[in-house]
């Protein structure tokens, strides 16, 4: 704040290191007030709302707002205008550029501020946000709403000054042109975060907490591992490129929960039946997983003979090089084999299933990953 006694003297307008800024001479000091660039502008709106590197409890894609028709848009805050200015007050046509133009403002300043910062996504998020959406695209059209919203604060700004050599509706048919003319200038990149919108909605939630990925081929019995271990009915979340569903559910164990994450569709088939957006998605999950159940059914009754199962085994060993696997056989109540490695289980009668936990959940108790999520 400029004291009373402070003689404030030249004002101009430079690039300050690449930068626009206001330059003040100040009792005959410099003092550059540096202005933030339109790139800036935006990251710092994105700022109010980053998430930190864990992930968030509240589902981050979940919030992005729907971006409005242009034309739908325009409508509104005319009519807002119309109905809410004061008909009495002698600069009606100048109040209805404000209340037209912050409608307008807010709208766009919500769409910026409810898109997460992708340079601060949790590295599972950022992967598939990545194989999902072209990233640099959906900054610089964030960058476009933004520079819109600026617009809006320009042209009522812009409004007060022309009162001088025009009329008040002169200067209000003159801003609503202009605003019109500026959020046609924008509908591509509207429709571009719509569509955007839409794929990172299907990125699925998960939450910050010690995770267990089940994986395996299907029919083997994950999904009733998975309902055994778990206290309630498991949570369906789509998961990009694939047909089928990560079914998640929660463990109590030592008074520490963790995240039980079955994957039909994504790790129950060998790596090289998927084309590249398919394996992406599928190494995200290394991000994720504290700790792996590889369930095998070595009866041959969930279609897939145990040689091949071995070798999704191994390939999941490859993929997940730093994340612990437990082995488990499941279906004992139907057979006899003996193990060398691993467990002998049964899901349907619940059989060997404290073990396998007590086995699964040991690296992670060593580890403690719930230290990182609390950070």
């Amino acid at each position: 704040m400029i004291q009373s006694n402070t003689v404030l003297s030249r004002y101009t307008t430079i690039l300050f290191l690449g930068v626009k800024s206001n330059t003040y001479i100040i009792n005959g000091v410099i003092n550059v007030l540096v202005q933030n660039t339109e790139k800036q502008q935006t990251n710092q709106i994105q700022n109010n709302s980053k998430t930190n590197k864990t992930m968030e409890k509240k589902p981050m894609f979940k919030k992005i707002p729907d971006s409005p028709e242009p034309d739908q848009l325009i409508d509104r805050a005319f009519k807002k205008a119309r109905q809410e200015h004061n008909q009495k007050s002698k600069t009606k046509e100048i109040e209805k550029i404000h209340i037209a133009a912050d409608l307008i403002k807010h709208e766009l300043e919500k769409i910026v501020n409810k898109y997460p910062n992708f340079d601060q996504l949790p590295e599972f998020y950022y992967d598939l946000a990545a194989t999902t959406i072209d990233i640099d695209k959906t900054k610089k059209t964030l960058a476009s709403i933004n520079w819109a919203r600026n617009m809006m604060e320009t042209i009522i700004s812009k409004s007060h000054k022309k009162r001088k050599t025009k009329t008040d509706l002169e200067i209000r048919k003159e801003a609503y042109g202009r605003i019109s003319s500026i959020l046609r200038e924008i509908e591509p990149d509207l429709k571009h975060l719509k569509q955007t919108r839409k794929k990172l909605r299907q990125i699925p939630q998960i939450k910050n907490m010690p995770t267990i990925v089940i994986t395996g081929y299907p029919n083997v019995g994950k999904s009733t591992i998975l309902s055994r271990i778990t206290s309630s009915r498991p949570k369906i979340e789509t998961y990009p490129f694939t047909t089928k569903n990560l079914e998640i559910g929660i463990l109590e164990k030592n008074y520490v929960k963790y995240q039980v994450i079955d994957t039909p569709g994504l790790l129950d088939r060998p790596l090289h039946k998927r084309n590249n957006i398919e394996k992406k998605a599928i190494h995200a999950l290394k991000h994720v997983a504290d700790s792996i159940i590889h369930v095998i059914d070595p009866t041959g009754r969930c279609g897939y003979p145990e040689d091949k199962q071995e070798k999704l085994y191994q390939e999941i060993k490859q993929t997940f090089k730093k994340t612990p696997i437990t082995k488990a056989y499941n279906k004992k109540d139907l057979h006899k084999k003996e193990t060398k490695e691993g467990h002998s289980i049964s899901a349907k009668t619940g059989e060997g299933i404290e073990k396998l936990l007590e086995e699964t959940i040991k690296p992670i108790e060593i580890e403690k990953p719930w230290e990182k999520y609390q950070k």
